[in-house]
């Protein structure tokens, strides 16, 4: 099983939140924490396409987000419970 580097938190397992002038640090919710996923492990995916008035959605495998303008990774829903 191939592992690559959680596209949500880079890598260090948790992401920093900012909200006005307060910052709180998280837990990556899409890796558990891990910094890697699972290859092969779908996840449901979005980013905005130049010029489409509308976000593209895609459900599989992790993409590579550099490739992607506004790229967002979502959690499994069995990984949220």
């Amino acid at each position: 099983m191939e592992k690559v580097v959680c596209p949500e938190c880079k890598g260090n397992g948790y992401i920093r939140l900012a909200f006005e002038a307060e910052e709180s640090i998280e837990q990556c919710k899409v890796c558990k924490s891990q910094g890697e996923l699972d290859s092969e492990t779908h996840y449901h995916q979005s980013w905005q396409e130049e010029g489409a008035p509308m976000r593209t959605i895609y459900f599989g495998p992790p993409l590579d987000p550099d490739g992607f303008k506004d790229y967002k990774i979502e959690p499994n829903e069995e990984e949220k419970q």
